[in-house]
């Protein structure tokens, strides 16, 4: 009976002793699994972690990205607003530049107009006052011809033509001492109007030669 129960004590005790070894051993794997369970959770949330700055990172670099963007967009912008105006004010200097050229050759063109009227009235006016000498030249010839015909076609007086019957004729051989009898004024009023002039004619040449011997 003591053998038994020993038996049983001892049984009993090695039972609890396992009993509490496997507790142990339980309790051990269960803070193992949490201590790994932990772990995992651990490099869960670091992963997230570095997901979510990952990401925080990403969203500051666009949003840096997006204002340097913005920065360029202005500056393009600026540069573009820049050059247009640059453009236009030298589309202004060139037509004003053109205008004043314009203006220069309009200008130019009516002074040469100007003086090329004035020298065109200059001809004129001098080409009128030759005109004008040429005229009064020709009346002064005309005049003086008529003046020289008038004298040349006008009778003499009837005692000037008594008086002078007799006149000597030109010298010609054997005739040099000889008279040229001019016509009676019976003669002249008898004779026709071209007989009277050529023998009037006749008696302008006979003096003229008389007055050059």
């Amino acid at each position: 009976m003591k053998i038994l129960l020993a038996g049983t004590r001892k049984s009993s005790t090695g039972r609890r002793k396992a009993q509490t070894e496997a507790a142990k051993l339980e309790k051990k794997r269960l803070e193992d699994q949490k201590k790994e369970e932990e772990r995992l959770r651990l490099e869960e949330q670091k992963k997230k972690d570095a997901e979510e700055k990952s990401k925080l990172e990403a969203k500051k670099k666009a949003r840096v990205f997006n204002r340097c963007l913005k920065i360029v967009e202005y500056l393009k912008a600026d540069e573009q607003a820049k050059l247009e105006a640059q453009k236009l004010e030298e589309q202004k200097k060139l037509e004003a530049k053109s205008k004043l050229e314009e203006k220069k050759k309009e200008d130019q063109a009516r002074l040469d107009a100007e003086k090329k009227a004035a020298e065109q009235a200059k001809l004129d006016a001098k080409r009128l006052e030759e005109q004008e000498k040429l005229e009064e030249k020709q009346k002064l010839d005309s005049k003086k011809k008529d003046t020289e015909t008038k004298k040349v076609e006008e009778p003499k007086p009837v005692e000037k033509l008594e008086e002078n019957k007799a006149v000597e004729q030109p010298p010609s051989g054997d005739d040099k001492g000889k008279k040229l009898t001019k016509r009676t004024p019976s003669q002249e009023k008898i004779a026709k109007p071209e007989e009277k002039a050529f023998f009037v004619f006749i008696e302008y040449c006979n003096l003229l030669y008389l007055e050059t011997c």
